[in-house]
């Protein structure tokens, strides 16, 4: 290490002493310090510069979920007639004799029935035209967020396959009922 080196070194070490106790490092620990020639570190930030992901990029904001166009029609048409009541900022236990929830909306804004058919380990999603069946297996995920001025009601994604990039999208789900849903379907350990 050149001299001239060892003195940014020094320095820097100095500002980060703090830091390095707060990360509990004693006296008489042994450290490992791995660094490279300047050259070499020129080389890789030229290297990265025009990557994606690079660190210096700020985080994107999305839109959120209510104002985005393909969910804002759906969101439109408003509670459904027969959809239970919902209740905001309470979870409720999904008792084992409800096994349907009636009356929500698809993305399509039809009316669908979810049902649990627990003796299959399948999620029935039935609408006037079709009913998909969906093996408990094959859902990897369940997300939420409440309806916005009617947070009583979410908008649920059902993730299917094992990269759950396949969602399917239900609205105006009762909101206390969210955790229930995921224990039912996917245990435990989804609340986590």
């Amino acid at each position: 290490m050149a001299f001239s080196d060892a003195g940014a070194l020094l320095a820097v070490l100095l500002k980060a002493a703090d830091a390095i106790l707060q990360a509990g490092v004693k006296n008489g620990c042994k450290l490992l310090l791995i660094g490279s020639n300047p050259s070499a570190v020129d080389a890789a930030k030229g290297a990265s510069s025009g990557a994606a992901g690079e660190w210096t990029e700020a985080p994107k904001n999305e839109e959120p979920l209510h104002k985005q166009t393909q969910h804002a029609k759906v969101l439109a048409k408003g509670v459904p007639d027969g959809a239970l009541p919902g209740i905001a900022g309470r979870q409720v236990p999904l008792d084992d004799k409800i096994t349907a929830i009636p009356a929500l909306l698809n993305s399509q804004g039809s009316k669908v029935r979810l049902t649990f058919k627990e003796e299959l380990q399948q999620l029935w999603l039935g609408s006037e035209a079709s009913t998909q069946k969906v093996p408990y297996g094959s859902i990897s995920k369940i997300e939420s967020w409440p309806v916005e001025g009617n947070e009583g009601y979410s908008i649920v994604a059902i993730h299917l396959g094992v990269g759950g990039t396949s969602k399917y999208w239900l609205y105006y789900f009762p909101s206390q009922y969210v955790a229930g849903v995921k224990i039912r379907i996917l245990g435990v350990q989804s609340l986590i």
